[in-house]
């Protein structure tokens, strides 16, 4: 990958023109007229590539694993998208018009957070919870702990996307991508990708998770044991299989 990435930084150098992420950065001048060395462009390149990857493919295996246990919400998501896309792709004006895709993708996001932890630097000396810290203290907040509580969010293990249709949270009520300054810088295109994806995969393909398959999570939100499912042409054959593990602790899959 290092030689794949050095490749590729040279490539943007002998192209003044280009106007990509990578590019960007190979351009990149401080005020002093300083530009990145190879190594800090390697590294930042490697961050971009796994936070632009990871945690979107992570959060669109959960939220196709919900839609498989909650087929109810699943077939009123596909009678919006037949109705709105007729089998096309989703245009940006078209994605707009899709309220209950919207919910399904930020109800996920809530459930199953793709960062299930987060850390902020204090930048100066604070009083906070009762406690006093330093600067340069480490603070750890969980938006996976954040998103259940339930004067914030009532049956907060239930997935119910519809939930969003009149629910307004705050930055930092809501926060799979962070708050504040050093909020994620992709969320916008990270909302619009998941929208996207499902849109096109789930208008063409039902996909059924393989029975007594254990579903848990790991500390970075990944599948702990996979997510093994079988693919079907979209036949609107709902049914929903039957899972063990750790999941059933998160996720209340009762009616």
């Amino acid at each position: 990958m290092d030689t794949s990435v050095r490749s590729m930084i040279e490539r943007k150098r002998s192209q003044p023109s280009a106007t990509d992420v990578l590019a960007a950065l190979v351009q990149a001048r401080d005020e002093d007229g300083a530009v990145l060395s190879d190594d800090e462009l390697i590294g930042h390149t490697f961050t971009l590539f796994v936070a632009g990857h990871e945690t979107t493919s992570n959060a669109l295996t959960w939220t196709i694993f919900l839609l498989s246990q909650h087929p109810d919400i699943l077939a009123d998501l596909l009678d919006e998208l037949d109705g709105a896309l007729q089998g096309a792709s989703p245009t940006m004006e078209k994605l707009n018009q899709l309220p209950l895709l919207e919910g399904v993708v930020k109800e996920s996001l809530r459930l199953l957070p793709p960062a299930s932890i987060g850390m902020r630097i204090t930048g100066s000396p604070c009083v906070l919870g009762g406690f006093f810290l330093p600067k340069g203290s480490n603070i750890f907040y969980s938006p996976f702990v954040t998103h259940r509580l339930p004067e914030l969010y009532p049956e907060p293990n239930r997935f119910h996307p519809k939930r969003w249709a009149g629910l307004k949270r705050s930055p930092y009520e809501f926060l799979p991508f962070g708050a504040g300054p050093h909020m994620c810088m992709g969320w916008a295109f990270a909302m619009q990708e998941m929208k996207v994806v499902l849109a096109m995969l789930l208008q063409r393909y039902r996909l059924f998770v393989v029975d007594h398959t254990k579903i848990e999570p790991n500390l970075n939100m990944r599948p702990k044991y996979g997510m093994p499912m079988r693919i079907f042409p979209q036949g609107r054959q709902f049914q929903r299989g039957t899972v063990r593990g750790a999941i059933h602790q998160l996720v209340d899959f009762n009616e």
